[in-house]
């Protein structure tokens, strides 16, 4: 993707989007901001617009009062206000006062609020009630998505208490454990599937910040079901506002305080009393579960000032059963699970004026999982911290808000030895994960792992309207700072070869003792596991930053009542999308010119968008939509590490060593001396292909021999990322013949 000059394609791109910039400056909607809008036209009895209506807009729960104007055209608009009830009220000399009450606003969307006045005196109220969010027909955007609301969320059942399951109550919508994403997403995590995408490109943001895992995807932070407001998943035609996605994005608002007090406590507990027997046993097995938490709300200083306050906890206990057909004697029984997950957040709204409303939110989450299954598995722990500010400013024309985040996101893995099932140990004390017929019992090789994000985000989204028109702006810098380290190569080990022909020779006494099978391969590596060269987090290496720049602008265009034209373009580019500090691979060259060069993110990445929305009948009951719109991907970093991984010489990576070709970092064959049996050429060379078909039982001694030796020679070797032989040609992607 490395571009060193426009394309024809590129420079239309640039064209087309600079004329979408001249004819609109802003954005069409609100898809990916935290808040809503109110928006209408004001006529008299005969239809006419009336200019200069003076309109208050009441936030019912803080006592909040906007006050805006209808421009030449009889239309008015507030924006940046957050989710929840408002009654609107409609003042004109020579009229009638209305009031509609009950208004709702939702995340991301646009309630529609026309009236008429009648001629009358201004003591005189014309009151109306407000159209059910239910009811409620966007016919002002033409983005696709949908709001789960505060009723929802609380009356719905919820198995694990994770809001994020009622995702599926939109339209192509797969909610799954994060575990199916990635090991570091156990139990804690979801992943939402949208259209089909597998879930890590669906960006996550909760109250306007950024929390999307920036290296395999779905979300870094949680926050408790009772600490959300609403959310609302956006599908296809995604808003100008919203960062690099093709498949879906989340927006989280999270709740805060009011002028009344509320609050709420609980206590749930399950266990095995109340299930039923699994698989093939006689007795359930225990189980328990527990979860308890509160929530509370309410005003420090009336009509100003508001705190909200919530933490919970789950402590459970998961039981599973491991079975083995081939050895029911070694692996047949039960093993614990342990679960704990725990949530806290505190917010304070702060309403400094009639037009400025600012907020301050810190959410802590922390999580320790167990995956793998009983007889090999992994303990998860992920704790993240998020600071959010926040400042919104209402004006009769115009409104800013801002955004402020930071974000910080640790994970770490384990191997675990849980009982009953105990790992078999080499003469020298190392454990080695031992793979014969469905046995598979020993260290995980997932493990040990760490993962750890910073992001630094700063936001703006404004708007300004004139006339027919709402102009909408907004920019994004986002400083990702990324870092970690995974030992997929590090522990030892041991395959052994099953079929019945082997099982027959072997004496009954011995059948079912999976070190009597002979060995059929085995694999070690040293004790490193990074995959990039740059230090973070207090790492020597593993570490990956990128800045991200994004700017839109856009427009909404009345053009009729009942008809509304949007069109805009956004602008992205991230420095730090491919691995641009990894070096080149000019063996690749042989396959093109430049072939061997590290991809770059193009400069030229607009994203035009063009859509309308039309009240057919202009009752606001029925409408149409349609749009068109570019996008993209993020790449996660998952994907870069792998790209940089193989670029590098060996050294610091979790370099897998076969039977056939075990070597040191310097591509030194690791020689453990006179192996009794095989050739001393063979084992000068590092080949100890001498010890396949042996009887496991007799080779683990030289097994943790050959281990304990390529561990010694990867310690003391000093890492020089520009000299040696690339992972690429260690792992066999071009055939290298290694010397003794």
């Amino acid at each position: 993707m490395k571009h060193n000059k426009f394309s024809l394609k590129g420079w239309l791109m640039i064209a087309a989007s600079l004329a979408l910039t001249v004819l609109s400056f802003a954005t069409p909607a609100l898809a990916q901001q935290p808040t809503g809008a109110i928006e209408g036209t004001i006529t008299d009895q005969s239809g006419a617009v009336l200019a200069s209506a003076k309109i208050s807009i009441t936030e019912k729960a803080t006592g909040r009062v906007i006050e805006v104007a209808t421009n030449s055209a009889g239309y008015f608009v507030a924006r940046a206000l957050l989710p929840g009830t408002y009654d609107v009220k409609v003042e004109h000399s020579g009229f009638s006062a209305g009031r509609v009450e009950n208004v709702v606003v939702q995340t991301g969307q646009v309630s529609s609020v026309n009236f008429g006045l009648k001629v009358g005196a201004t003591t005189e109220v014309v009151q109306v009630e407000g159209t059910s969010a239910q009811l409620q027909v966007d016919t002002s955007r033409q983005t696709i998505d949908g709001v789960v609301t505060a009723q929802q969320i609380v009356q719905l059942p919820l198995n694990q208490r994770n809001f994020l399951d009622l995702a599926t109550l939109q339209p192509s919508v797969i909610v799954r454990d994060g575990e199916t994403i990635d090991p570091t997403k156990t139990n804690a995590y979801r992943a939402a599937t949208v259209n089909g995408s597998s879930g890590t490109g669906t960006r996550v943001q909760i109250d306007g910040i950024d929390v999307t895992d920036e290296t395999v995807g779905t979300t870094s932070a949680n926050i408790s079901t009772d600490a959300v407001q609403e959310f609302q998943l956006s599908r296809a035609n995604f808003d100008l506002s919203t960062s690099l996605t093709t498949s879906g994005a989340i927006n989280i608002v999270s709740r805060g305080g009011s002028n009344e007090f509320h609050g709420a406590g609980f206590y749930f507990w399950r266990s095995d009393r109340l299930a039923a027997r699994q698989d093939f046993l006689d007795e359930k097995p225990p189980f328990r579960r527990q979860q308890v938490g509160y929530s509370v709300g309410g005003p420090i200083v009336k009509d100003k000032l508001f705190f909200f306050s919530n933490w919970e906890r789950t402590y459970q206990s998961t039981q599973n059963v491991v079975t083995s057909g081939d050895f029911s004697n070694i692996v047949d029984g039960t093993v614990s699970l342990p679960v704990g997950i725990r949530y806290t957040t505190h917010r304070l709204d702060w309403n400094a004026t009639g037009r400025l409303r600012i907020f301050y939110r810190h959410s802590y989450d922390d999580n320790l999982a167990t995956g793998g299954g009983g007889a090999s598995p992994f303990q998860n722990v992920d704790w993240t911290n998020v600071h959010a500010i926040g400042a919104d400013i209402s004006g009769s024309r115009t409104t800013h808000s801002f955004r402020f985040g930071y974000v910080n996101f640790n994970n770490r893995i384990e191997s675990q030895e849980l009982d009953p099932f105990n790992f078999n140990r080499t003469p020298q004390g190392i454990p080695f994960q031992l793979n014969v017929g469905d046995l598979s019992l020993g260290p995980n090789g997932l493990a040990p792992q760490q993962t750890y994000q910073d992001n630094f985000q700063s936001k703006y989204d404004g708007s300004f309207v004139k006339g027919n028109h709402t102009f909408r702006y907004g920019a994004d810098i986002n400083r990702v700072v990324l870092g970690g380290f995974a030992n997929f190569a590090g522990p030892l080990t041991i395959n052994g070869l099953f079929n019945s022909t082997v099982k027959a020779g072997l004496p009954a006494a011995q059948q079912g003792n999976p070190l009597a099978y002979p060995l059929d391969s085995f694999s070690t590596g040293p004790n490193s596991g990074f995959f990039t060269n740059e230090s973070a987090h207090n790492l020597p290496h593993g570490g990956h930053r990128n800045t991200r720049y994004a700017g839109y602008v856009g427009d909404s265009w009345r053009i009729k009542r009942n008809f509304t034209f949007n069109l805009g373009t956004r602008w992205e580019y991230d420095t730090g999308f491919f691995t641009g500090k990894a070096p080149r691979l000019p063996i690749l060259d042989v396959y093109g010119p430049k072939t061997g060069d590290v991809a770059k993110f193009p400069k030229d990445a607009f994203s035009p968008q063009v859509g309308f929305a039309w009240d057919i009948f202009g009752n606001g009951k029925t409408s149409i939509r349609g749009g068109f719109y570019r996008s993209y991907e993020m790449n996660i970093f998952n994907n870069t590490l792998f790209d940089e991984f193989a670029r590098l010489p060996t050294g610091i990576g979790p370099t897998a060593l076969p039977f056939d070709g075990v070597v040191g970092p310097d591509g030194r064959a690791i020689n453990i001396g006179a192996v009794p049996g095989c050739a001393a050429a063979d084992v000068a060379a590092g080949d100890y292909s001498c010890l396949i078909g042996r009887p496991i039982s007799s080779v683990v001694g030289p097994l943790g021999q050959i281990h304990q030796a390529v561990q010694a020679a990867y310690s003391s070797f000093k890492f020089d990322p520009t000299k040696g032989i690339t992972e690429f040609e260690n792992n066999g992607g071009v055939h290298h013949r290694r010397s003794a």
